[in-house]
């Protein structure tokens, strides 16, 4: 069993929600992995990643995705959470514009539910933590 604590100020919990440091790696051979911010958010049903990101990385396209109404791109993505021992995530993410609009410190990627799915999240408020436990890795 992987687990791991982050720790909050109960305000960016409430104001902004988690936000962890974490390293994507693309599956194009040769491609440079990329560090950024991810926002762990329960009630996303896709994940989201900046364009810029996806040039950047040169990240292959797998398929048509949709987000909402909208047709889109969906790519692969293994996503490594920084200074934790929890194991990787594999899913796809879709390009989202507003991402690139970020302000410096803020998340580029957004990890929805499908992320989510491979272990239990427990987030504390009153405590200021959120902690993923996977039982498998």
């Amino acid at each position: 069993m992987h687990s791991h604590v982050w720790r909050f100020d109960r305000e960016t919990l409430v104001q902004i929600g988690p936000v962890v440091d974490v390293l994507l790696v693309g599956d194009r051979p040769g491609a440079q992995p990329g560090t950024t911010r991810a926002l762990i958010d329960t009630g996303a049903d896709v994940s989201c990643i900046a364009p810029s990101l996806v040039t950047a990385m040169e990240l292959r396209r797998v398929g048509p995705g949709k987000m909402g109404n909208a047709d889109t791109d969906a790519y692969n993505l293994r996503i490594i959470f920084c200074g934790t021992t929890l194991p990787e995530c594999r899913g796809t993410v879709l390009p989202l514009p507003r991402l690139d609009e970020a302000e410096d410190g803020a998340f580029r990627v957004i990890l929805g539910r499908h992320f989510l799915a491979s272990g239990t999240l427990t987030y504390d408020g009153d405590a200021g933590t959120v902690t993923w436990t996977f039982t498998s890795a």
